[in-house]
């Protein structure tokens, strides 16, 4: 038995007891880290993440917008008297107070999408080192598989081989039976041909006989 698993591993067409023990493990390791992706729900966070994303556009927009108007109001601010200074001062802070406020609500937003970002990934292992690892396993198949398509082919050609052999015993087999038959019916015409010229030769003689028997009376 270890003969044969020597002869085996040299041919390339099992692994040892280590690098079988080194798959199971990567394929453990793998399963576990599909099941916390699984668990995370990627392409529902992502949705959520596209819809945060988008509002983040929008204000963003708005923002920019919001910030010409304060810039114009601050441009003409600077425009005005002394008096007018004093009439508008608490409209233009107000202003600036009010995009302040939309600055300070955004960045808390911000904050909380990314805290809860941080939540879902925090205890989710990295799935580098186990694609990794799995890519490694791999290579280190692609020569069993070399050796198991070698095997399929001669496998293939050895059945093949078999089945001619089949029908050549099967061809046989027929022709030791005709064989057989041809002695049978040979051996059945030459009994009919025997008995056929045995049947001639005693006709043969009785006739013979008789004529004897007529020429001792006509001497008599």
């Amino acid at each position: 038995m270890d003969g044969l698993q020597a002869r085996l591993e040299q041919g390339g067409l099992v692994k040892t007891v280590q690098s079988s023990t080194s798959l199971q493990s990567n394929i453990v390791a793998g399963k576990l880290m599909a099941q916390h992706w699984q668990d995370i729900n990627l392409d529902a966070q992502r949705k959520s993440w596209e819809e945060s994303c988008l509002e983040i556009a929008q204000a963003q927009e708005a923002s920019s917008i919001s910030r010409k108007g304060i810039a114009e109001s601050t441009k003409a601010f600077r425009k005005h008297t002394d008096e007018e200074k004093l009439a508008n001062w608490g409209t233009l802070l107000k202003s600036y107070q009010a995009e302040i406020d939309k600055l300070t609500k955004r960045s808390k937003a911000a904050e909380i999408k990314f805290l809860d970002v941080y939540k879902v990934l925090r205890d989710v292992p990295d799935p580098a080192l186990a694609v990794l690892s799995l890519c490694d396993e791999a290579e280190t198949l692609l020569p069993l598989q070399a050796a198991h398509e070698k095997a399929k082919g001669e496998l293939e050609q050895y059945q093949e081989e078999f089945a001619q052999l089949k029908n050549q015993d099967v061809t046989i087999r027929k022709l030791e039976e005709r064989i057989v038959e041809l002695e049978t019916e040979m051996e059945e015409n030459v009994a009919e041909a025997v008995e056929k010229e045995k049947l001639r030769v005693d006709e043969h003689s009785l006739r013979q006989g008789g004529g004897d028997d007529k020429r001792n009376r006509e001497v008599q």
